[in-house]
Parts: C-alpha cells; structure tokens; sequence
C-alpha cells in the first residue's frame, strides 16, 4: 500500500490569541520601568509614535527659583551647617545596613543604600603592591588572586597556578605566593576547603584559639552538632572552654570574600501608591518619569505609492496598538491593586499582625478575570503604601488556619515565632516541637514541620546550635 501525503481538515476548540491581546499580556507583566524602556525604544523605531513633551496635568506645580523672606534665591542657599557636614562625614565613615524588602514600616532613606563598589581582586591587589617588592612573587600572587572565587576561596590547584607561568614559576613559589596571599585581609581569603578557611582565621585570635583549631581540624563534624559533653570528655577539658571555642569556630565567615564582593543595591520601585485621605485609602498608577506616548497625527499623509501607504498603515496601527494595550495595562493593575488593598485594609491601619491570607485566585474571582490574569499584573510589582515600600506578593501570604475559625496569614505566625524565640532562655532554648505547642495552645493550627520551615525562613539555627551560639 503507497503511503503519500496530504491535507486533512479537522474541527477543534481552543483560544487563538491575537496580537492585541499578546501585547497586552506582554506588558501587563512589565514593570514601570521596563516599560518606560519599551516605550523609548518604540519612540526610535515607530515614526507613528511622538513624545508628548507639553506639560503634565499630573505633576504637582513647581515653582522655579523661589525666593525666601530676605529676597535670596534658595539656589543660593546652603541649607547645611558644619555640623551636618560632619555628622554626614561620619554616616560614610561608618558601617551602615541595606535594608531588606522584607522589613516592613517607613521607607529608609535613599543613602542607606550605599554599598562597596571596590572588588575584592582589587582590595587584595592593593595590598601586594603596598607589602612586596619582588615583581615575580607579585605576578604569582595576582594569578592566585584571579582564580579566587566570590566567596574568597581559591578555585585552582598549585600546578595548574605554576601553568601561568609559562614554566618561570616553580611549584615552592606558588605555595609561598600562596601562603603570602593567605595572610591578606580579610582574613581566610586563599583557603582551598571551608577547615582551612576557619584556620587562618582562628589562630591567635583568643585564649580559645588552640582549642578550637584543634576541633576544626579533628573534630569539626562533631562541633557542627554540638556534641560539648563528648568532646570536654575526649579532649579531657572543661566544657565551658569548649563553648567558648565553638562560639569562637560559629563567629568565623565561611564566605569571607563576599565582604568585598560589590552587590548593586536592589531599589524598589513603585507602580502604585496607596494615599490615605479624609476619605479613607485609594490607590493611584505611579507614571511619574515615565514618556508620555501619543500618534503623531501629521506621520505621511496618505500617498499615492502602494509601499508608502502600506509603511504608514503598518506603523500607524502598530502605534494604536501599543497605546491601546498600555491602557488595558493601567486599567488591569489599578483594578487588581485596588481590590488587593480593600482586602488588606487591616494591614494599611494596624501594620504586619493586620495581614489577612489571600490568594491570587480569591481576587481573579472578584474581578472576574483568570488567575494568569492577577499574576502578571502583580509580577515584580512594587506598591508604596503607609507601611512602608513593599512587593505587591507580600499581600498574597498563606493561610493558617485556627481554632476559632478565623484563618490568618503566615506572616503572622512568622513574626509570632520570632517573638518566642528572641524571647526564650538563651540556656534553654525552645525546640521546634515546645514552639510548635506554644502555638497550637494559641490556637494556630499548623503542622511541626511548618514550624522549622518558618524558624529557618526567619534565620534562627536549631535549639541545640542556638544554645551554642546564642542568639
């Protein structure tokens, strides 16, 4: 029988979506900023597109130049005095925080994102041209230092650094470049093992110094669970020397190049913003810096070449596309923002213990969209509200249940954990089954296992490492 092919028509259901609606999905998800790029590059490559550059209605009034009451200019004015110069010299002087997404309350200022921009190659770097004179020992050591990873730790063996040398190095003096690069601060930097990377920083540093390399050396996966009794006992010593040389050994960086890795500060940027008025909270699109996009009306008039007018046609609906497209976008956020604070008013007046668990499908039914639908327009969306600067999936926490049958959210019974542990004995901490107890008589009905799941979200260790270590 001869096999040959050809067409066969078929019926089936499905959903075609059109480019309308893929651009409207496309940049539903975006952020205001990556919108803002999508627009300057539409601007470039659509002459059908032009930039309003009248005045916006919606920016605040600005008055220019404004005089005080002697008459000066305020542009002439320095509004701080020496103090605040110093005070300022200081704050640069000292060693501030990031603050981190999950911290909720009023945004922090702006210059508390300052970060270290020097690279820990070039932080390492400084110091062998400040200390050596021998051009071949710095060369070995500069080869050493490119093959450190973030972490400080070296990501090469000795030979393969006597390789970059083309055959002038010997493989002594790697190993002396090496141990050379090993005394550099920060201290632990060059080490080929985390043992290694706790050793050069414990030696010398306190009277405990012996006894916990002695343990990082010959006893390290027992420190790692605590085991003070048998260790006092083997190594024939107190056991509160050996909790002091385990704090010691837990006071050490295992990652002592991050220090000096540069990490851009992570700004948040708000799509939206909640203004609380006599009237109670709504909620605005933030559009401030973003291009204001309109059809140029007068883009080649109709012409009498078919190629021409086809070129026109094509950018002029492509233009219409995209302005239609970034209404429904305003329109979808501002509706699912909008109906994500109504749900989460308790949280605009009373803070965090005012979260209620809500789900992405809970306000897809409400505004009767699909599910997909709420998810692109939260996706790395950024509100600012009275309680701070905050990700819009922080509203969307996970339901506990309780026994009186009002359900609250995870991050309530989060910040609960937190409370008992920061507020248990140190000598006797709380394990997770006593914490997962004091929270079910509460009435909090949860498994033992979201318990430590929770513990080790918020960061605490285990009740044994935490009686070690403290908090």
């Amino acid at each position: 029988m001869a096999v040959s092919p050809k067409l066969v028509p078929t019926v089936g259901t499905g959903i075609a979506l059109t480019p309308q609606v893929q651009l409207t999905i496309e940049l539903t998800q975006k952020t205001n900023l990556e919108l803002g790029e999508v627009l300057k590059q539409e601007l470039t490559e659509n002459p059908a597109l032009e930039e309003n550059t009248g005045p916006d209605p919606d920016a605040p009034e600005v008055i220019e130049n404004p005089k005080d009451a002697s008459g000066r200019s305020q542009d002439d004015q320095d509004d701080w005095g020496p103090d605040d110069y110093e005070k300022f010299r200081e704050y640069l002087n000292a060693s501030g925080s990031v603050r981190g997404l999950s911290e909720f309350g009023p945004e922090r200022p702006i210059d508390n994102m300052l970060v270290n921009q020097e690279t820990l190659a070039s932080y390492l770097t400084s110091q062998i041209g400040e200390r050596l004179d021998d051009g071949t020992v710095v060369q070995v050591c500069v080869a050493i230092i490119g093959n450190l990873t973030d972490a400080g730790y070296l990501d090469a063996t000795v030979q393969e650094i006597q390789k970059l040398g083309n055959g002038d190095w010997s493989v002594a003096e790697v190993e002396a470049g090496l141990r050379y690069v090993q005394t550099l601060d920060p201290s632990g930097v060059g080490a080929r093992d985390v043992k290694e990377c706790l050793l050069l920083q414990v030696r010398g540093d306190t009277r405990h110094s012996k006894l916990a390399e002695n343990l990082i050396r010959n006893h390290y996966d027992s420190c790692e669970v605590n085991q003070v009794s048998r260790l006092a006992s083997e190594l024939a010593v107190a056991e509160d020397d050996v909790r002091a040389a385990i704090e010691l050994i837990g006071g050490l960086d295992k990652e002592p190049g991050l220090t000096w890795v540069p990490h851009e500060p992570e700004y948040l940027i708000p799509d939206v913003k909640v203004i609380e008025d006599d009237e109670g909270y709504r909620v605005e699109l933030v559009e401030q810096g973003m291009p204001r996009v309109v059809v140029n009306q007068d883009f080649m008039p109709v012409s009498k070449n078919a190629a021409d007018e086809k070129y026109r046609k094509e950018n002029l609906a492509s233009a219409k596309n995209l302005l239609k497209a970034i209404d429904q976008r305003k329109q979808t956020i501002m509706k699912v923002a909008t109906r994500i604070m109504d749900y989460q008013e308790e949280f605009l007046d009373k803070g965090p213990l005012g979260m209620r668990p809500l789900t992405l499908r809970v306000i897809a039914d409400d505004l009767d969209v699909h599910e997909s639908t709420v998810s692109r327009a939260v996706a790395n969306k950024a509100i600012d509200t009275p309680q701070g600067l905050l990700p819009m999936k922080v509203f969307f926490p996970t339901k506990i249940p309780c026994r009186n049958d009002k359900n609250v959210s995870s991050l309530v019974v989060k910040l609960r954990i937190r409370d008992i542990v920061q507020n248990e004995t140190p000598e006797k901490p709380l394990g997770d089954s006593k914490i997962h107890r004091i929270l079910v008589e509460e009435g909090y009905l949860l498994a033992r296992r979201t318990v430590a799941k929770y513990r080790e979200v918020l960061g605490f260790k285990s009740a044994s490492q935490r009686k070690v270590v403290g908090l």
